[in-house]
């Protein structure tokens, strides 16, 4: 179910950002979830993967993930070459080869940009978007505050204690770049790199000689690398940006129960009035006099047809009509 609801929350599933952790850790953390039911007319994927147009997001906090496009494509490839490429999906019969690099270059000659027409589908374009976007790169924490943001009560040493799941074997898969296809792909995904991950556009990890590539940094675009601390501001002002949605929220949410509370009041108040109007009546006055008196004509009535015959009968009626023992009324 990567695709999800809870209460308060929406969580849209980008491929490949770990989505089937983050459900699985946020049900272990005591948060119930739910599987949103598509469109009129539509269904979603196998894999439950729905698009932000697709969802009924109504007053929840939206939240999804993304993953820098690089590590993305390792994703995809070491995935692939783990459970078999599918031949009925247009991207693989397209890119399938057991060599990484070659891999991407088909990726780069048949469908650039892939991944970013995929961020726009599941994230939004900068504006409208959605309420929070975390990085895998920083799951355990970024699913945390999401929780936080969104208003949901969770166990959080539930979330952290949650171990990995679908993990690549990048040992018996290597995925690493050469240098020029990766400044390729840079420039092909740049529109994810520039909004999610400026301060590191192509990270030495994943480059092949990477301590060559740690001392002479490569370029894309004829551009230098920015600095480290750009990504830190980003980060922080996503969640600012998050935070303050959330504040909206629940600003709304107050004001929606303060007016509640006024007409609840004014309910109450009516019905103080009523019931003081009701008091000072004489309907309350006369209410035990014309009881009794019901009675009284019911027992006349029950003793001239014969009900109250015999003795114990008699002084039922005794003690309801108030007569004393002489028979005197």
């Amino acid at each position: 179910m990567p695709t999800f609801l809870t209460r308060r929350m929406v969580f849209l599933h980008l491929p490949k950002t770990g989505g089937t952790w983050v459900a699985q850790a946020v049900a272990a953390a005591g948060v119930q979830t739910s599987r949103p039911d598509p469109p009129a007319g539509q269904r979603y994927s196998d894999h439950g993967h729905a698009y932000l147009p697709d969802v009924s997001v109504g007053e929840r906090f939206s939240v999804a993930f993304v993953r820098h496009p690089l590590d993305w494509w390792r994703s995809y490839w070491a995935y692939r070459m783990r459970v078999g490429w599918s031949m009925e999906n247009a991207l693989d019969s397209a890119v399938a080869s057991d060599d990484f690099n070659d891999f991407v270059a088909r990726v780069l000659d048949h469908c650039p940009g892939h991944l970013d027409g995929l961020v726009g589908q599941f994230v939004g374009s900068p504006a409208p978007r959605v309420d929070f976007v975390g990085r895998f790169e920083h799951l355990v924490d970024d699913t945390c505050t999401a929780l936080r943001l969104g208003g949901e009560s969770f166990y959080e040493a539930a979330v952290r204690a949650h171990p990995n799941v679908n993990v690549n074997d990048y040992a018996s898969f290597r995925a690493h770049y050469r240098p020029d296809v990766a400044a390729r792909l840079v420039d092909a995904e740049h529109q994810t790199i520039e909004r999610f991950y400026p301060h590191d556009p192509i990270p030495a990890t994943f480059i092949a000689g990477a301590s060559a590539a740690m001392s002479a940094p490569v370029q894309h675009g004829g551009r230098a690398r920015p600095s480290p601390n750009l990504g830190e501001r980003q980060r922080l002002a996503d969640r600012v940006l998050a935070l303050e949605r959330a504040l909206d929220r629940s600003h709304r949410a107050e004001e929606e129960l303060e007016l509640a509370l006024s007409q609840t009041r004014s309910q109450l108040d009516q019905t103080e009035r009523a019931l003081d109007s009701l008091r000072a009546s004489n309907v309350v006055r006369y209410t035990r006099p014309l009881r009794i008196a019901y009675y009284r004509t019911r027992a006349h009535q029950d003793l001239r047809v014969g009900r109250l015959g015999s003795s114990g009968a008699r002084q039922v009626y005794a003690r309801l009509t108030g007569a004393s023992r002489d028979g005197a009324d």
